[in-house]
């Protein structure tokens, strides 16, 4: 038995070596760079750590990558935030990991700010260290710079959010 553990142990150090070795793509990256929304000052998929409070954001601003789109205020609802696999291979939190909650990591507003950032609920063990996470959202502030300033609340379903790609990913550290 133990040489049937070392034997697959080494099979898959193998295969993820040869994988990189032939420039197997960034899963997570990719899902990074379809979203329509990053992290402020953020152009690849950054690295988070889950060891700050509970409710309240551990990013930096959801911003769109669009340049002349600024970005208030954001909510996530009816969309689970999804573990990245591989290419299309995702689970929601509730699927993979039994977690009673939908909303495990979802936007908390910035203190002192007009936008959001990604925070997430009090959750015990290490289950989401080391993960590629993406979040979907699904109302938005855009914050439009006319004569007088005005803010028009984007209200998006379940179906638009995914189809629009309005989502941010993130890593999260061991």
């Amino acid at each position: 038995m133990k040489l049937l553990l070392k034997l697959i142990a080494l099979t898959v150090s193998l295969s993820v070596a040869y994988a990189t070795s032939f420039g197997m793509p960034d899963w997570c990256q990719l899902a990074y760079d379809d979203c329509k929304l990053k992290f402020e000052g953020h152009d690849n998929v950054p690295s988070f750590s889950l060891d700050g409070p509970a409710d309240e954001s551990f990013t930096p601003q959801i911003v769109s990558r669009n340049p002349g789109e600024r970005i208030g205020v954001v909510t996530s609802n009816g969309i689970p935030p999804q573990f990245i696999l591989s290419g299309y291979n995702v689970r929601p939190f509730n699927f993979y990991y039994r977690v009673p909650s939908l909303t495990l990591f979802k936007p908390y507003t910035l203190p002192h700010r007009i936008g959001s950032g990604i925070g997430h609920e009090h959750f015990d063990g290490n289950f989401a260290r080391g993960s590629c996470i993406r979040v979907y959202i699904t109302n938005y502030q855009l914050l439009v710079a006319e004569n007088p300033p005005s803010v028009r609340n984007i209200n998006l379903n379940r179906r638009e959010a995914l189809d629009q790609g309005k989502c941010v990913v993130f890593r999260t550290r061991h």
